[in-house]
């Protein structure tokens, strides 16, 4: 959720913890608690609520419903799972211009009818 001008080059779960690696070297641990998942919301999706074509749609229902989906979440974040974990940490950091490019397409599809 740091180094925001770095690409992920790297994700892995340690200990109950994600680690992330960037291309520039630097290594950030998110702990897997509902505080990590709070800022991923606070984040990612508070402001940009989830959209019609958004991908990870269940996960992000999840973050928005943190309190009732903490096992979901957790079950997710898992090393069994990791190349979609990366997936998902890669496509939360880019969402916002995705989800601005997919309303100037609805709204066009929309305007068209």
């Amino acid at each position: 959720m740091e180094n925001l001008g770095n690409a992920i080059t790297d994700v892995a779960i340690v200990d109950e913890n994600i680690v992330i690696t960037y291309d520039n070297g630097a290594i950030e641990t998110l702990p897997k608690t509902v505080d990590t998942y709070k800022r991923m919301y606070e984040m990612w999706v508070k402001d940009e609520p989830v959209f019609i074509s958004d991908k990870f749609k269940p996960m992000l229902n999840n973050l928005i419903l943190i309190n009732s989906n903490i096992k979901k979440i957790n079950e997710f974040f898992v090393e069994s799972n990791i190349e979609n974990v990366k997936r998902f940490l890669i496509y939360m950091r880019g969402r916002k211009k995705y989800i601005a490019a997919e309303k100037i397409k609805w709204n066009k599809i929309k305007s068209d009818i």
